[in-house]
């Protein structure tokens, strides 16, 4: 039997995977940038290469009617975005990653992504 976050779990179809932004990992990370994303009406769908990424069930229960994939691999899956949002355990040199920059996607992290809408000056510390 399924509970209702696995039900939206898509793991490894073939369809392709359109949004306004895709998620690529699904760590503390990536919940933190769908947070964001839902925070200012940006609609977003996550991917991870992971089958039980550690943030998947949080990220569902959090946004039942957000697009979530594991188990991702094939680059050729990325329909239609504007930017993909990279965690930083995924090197800019992944195949899905490259392919989303062959395409003319934006690639960007999640600091990049939070200071595109800060209202006051920034100060980071890395």
């Amino acid at each position: 039997m399924h509970t209702p976050a696995e039900q939206t779990l898509d793991i490894m179809s073939s369809t392709c995977i359109d949004a306004h932004s895709i998620i690529f990992g699904l760590g503390d990370t990536g919940l933190s940038c769908a947070r964001f994303l839902a925070a200012h009406g940006i609609e977003f769908a996550a991917i991870d290469t992971r089958e039980r990424p550690p943030a998947a069930a949080a990220l569902m229960a959090a946004f039942p009617h957000a697009r979530v994939v594991t188990g991702f691999t094939d680059p050729a899956r990325i329909g239609n975005c504007e930017q993909l949002l990279l965690s930083p355990g995924i090197p800019r040199t992944h195949p899905v990653v490259q392919a989303a920059i062959g395409r003319g996607i934006e690639v960007i992290g999640d600091i990049e992504l939070f200071a595109r809408h800060a209202q006051a000056p920034v100060v980071a510390v890395t």
